[in-house]
């Protein structure tokens, strides 16, 4: 795959039809599925098209396109007043490997610190009870991106309502990055 000719934009409401959003959503839910299999009971998806038609009309989706499709995506959010937060980093397995997810981060980055944000956080959910592999190799990851661990917290206090969906405990590792220029045109 040739990334110079990815288009990383924020996705907008005009622009997305309705079995694109459908796509979308299967292609976040697809990586969870696989991503976190161990911490959640089967048939449990991560976001519906509904949540990601109202993230893409409040300017929240930054998608990778590739060829008109979008093949990889990231939900950017504010979190305070200086400090956005993003998620949802979604790279399908065939994909991995290609710098996708780097540049998504940035192009969120880049956003952000146009948007009159200073800092970048992020949360990776882990499990105390359980080893994996995956999650390792990301805050590895998130790491050599500049993100510095901050503090975890329990689940429960972020989405009591989805607990009785958990295999097992878990805890979301929260990291945090300063944010500066890149020069690059955001989304």
């Amino acid at each position: 795959m040739d990334i110079s000719k990815l288009t990383i934009e924020l996705l907008r409401a005009d622009d997305v039809k309705s079995q694109e959003l459908t796509g979308l959503e299967g292609l976040i839910n697809s990586v969870y599925a696989v991503a976190e299999a161990q911490f959640w009971v089967d048939g449990h998806n991560r976001t519906n098209a509904s949540e990601l038609l109202k993230a893409i009309q409040n300017s929240e989706i930054i998608g990778a396109r590739w060829n008109g499709e979008v093949i990889a995506c990231v939900h950017l959010t504010g979190y305070g007043r200086s400090t956005a937060k993003f998620g949802m980093l979604s790279v399908p397995i065939e994909y991995e490997g290609n710098g996708i997810g780097g540049q998504l981060v940035k192009a969120a980055e880049q956003h952000a610190f146009d948007s009159g944000y200073g800092k970048m956080r992020l949360a990776v959910l882990t499990s105390n009870e359980l080893k994996h592999d995956g999650k390792l190799r990301l805050q590895e990851w998130y790491a050599r991106l500049g993100y510095m661990f901050v503090k975890q917290f329990p689940f429960e206090e972020v989405a009591p309502e989805d607990v009785q969906y958990l295999r097992t405990t878990c805890f979301f590792d929260v990291y945090e990055k300063d944010l500066v220029d890149t020069g690059h045109q955001a989304p």
